[in-house]
């Protein structure tokens, strides 16, 4: 114990956690991030069981509203809030002061949960009967458009946007360049996406934003999110993006060397708009194509795969929607 406390800038307790803890479950470099967050005086007066709560929570120490945390942070905090349940709700009163959005009942639970993947931008809208059959009808029509084509002809297919993701990218930049990070965090919260800084990014294009898109860009029009935001410049920045993506998620026409792949995907688009993202998106070294082509080349060699044919339908849409939506969220 001693031997923790000299060698590891430790409090008491927070020693003797990692002394009684299994391995995977606390970390000493969770710990020595709790004390740099709350400096020790502050993390020496938690005790054992908060403290151990607290280094499952990083992300949200000190935070009041849900739109303050970036999207991996909300991710983490889903992730944290299913695994600990209602070994929340007793809590003391001086780490609920420095983790206010921890929840300490049920009601704060069930709550929170639903609100975090609404602030994720995530967006489920019913489809009708007639709109399913066409998707479905543009899915295998895709897929037969891909298979009929030769290895060449694929690798000479052109698909970009009339509004490219790296003109959205410099356009959203231009406009939140002047806000302080927190409230900056707060617009891209409410469109459901978030510009990481990137070196990769866009070297393959003359715009070099330097920036990647995680998550996708939508206009939710979510009144509670707006109510969430005191401040009146950052909800004139909201309104000042609005337009911006609406044009990059709404109104964006794909562009192809290849009329029939066009029509196809521009349809498919309608039902699953996050793939928007994809085209352009740069992978690592060991891929030739971005992230849209990689995933229709992987359409492709699916739909010309003799056993594909022998597939039900239902087997078929499956494998085929698995191939356009497997790296979706794929870093740049």
């Amino acid at each position: 114990l001693c031997k923790i406390l000299d060698d590891k800038e430790l409090t008491l307790n927070q020693a003797i956690l990692l002394l009684i803890s299994k391995e995977d479950e606390i970390s000493c470099h969770k710990l020595k991030e709790l004390n740099k967050l709350m400096g020790m005086d502050k993390a020496s007066k938690l005790s054992i069981e908060d403290t151990k709560i607290a280094c499952n929570f990083l992300d949200i120490y000190n935070k009041q509203s849900i739109n303050e945390i970036s999207i991996r942070g909300k991710k983490e905090l889903l992730r944290s809030l299913v695994a600990s349940n209602d070994g929340l709700f007793n809590i003391s009163d001086e780490m609920k002061k420095y983790f206010p959005l921890i929840p300490t009942s049920k009601e704060e639970y069930c709550t929170l949960l639903p609100s975090i993947v609404r602030s994720l931008g995530i967006e489920t809208n019913v489809l009708d009967e007639n709109e399913v059959s066409e998707f479905n009808y543009e899915l295998f029509s895709l897929s037969s458009s891909l298979a009929s084509i030769s290895d060449d002809e694929f690798n000479n297919l052109e698909i970009e946007q009339e509004y490219s993701k790296d003109d959205f990218i410099g356009d959203t930049l231009s406009i939140v360049k002047d806000m302080d990070k927190n409230e900056r965090q707060k617009v891209y919260d409410y469109f459901g996406f978030e510009l990481h800084r990137n070196k990769y990014a866009s070297y393959r294009n003359n715009r070099g934003t330097g920036f990647s898109i995680v998550g996708y860009p939508v206009n939710l029009n979510n009144g509670k999110k707006l109510a969430m935001i005191d401040n009146p410049d950052t909800k004139r920045v909201i309104e000042q993006l609005r337009p911006y993506v609406i044009k990059f998620s709404e109104d964006n026409r794909i562009k192809s060397n290849n009329a029939t792949i066009e029509e196809e995907l521009n349809s498919i688009v309608k039902v699953l708009p996050e793939l928007r993202t994809s085209i352009g998106n740069i992978q690592g070294n060991s891929h030739s194509f971005d992230i849209m082509k990689h995933s229709l080349k992987v359409m492709q060699k699916i739909a010309q795969d003799s056993k594909f044919d022998e597939l039900s339908d239902s087997d078929k849409k499956i494998m085929l929607l698995g191939a356009l939506l497997h790296d979706l969220t794929k870093f740049e």
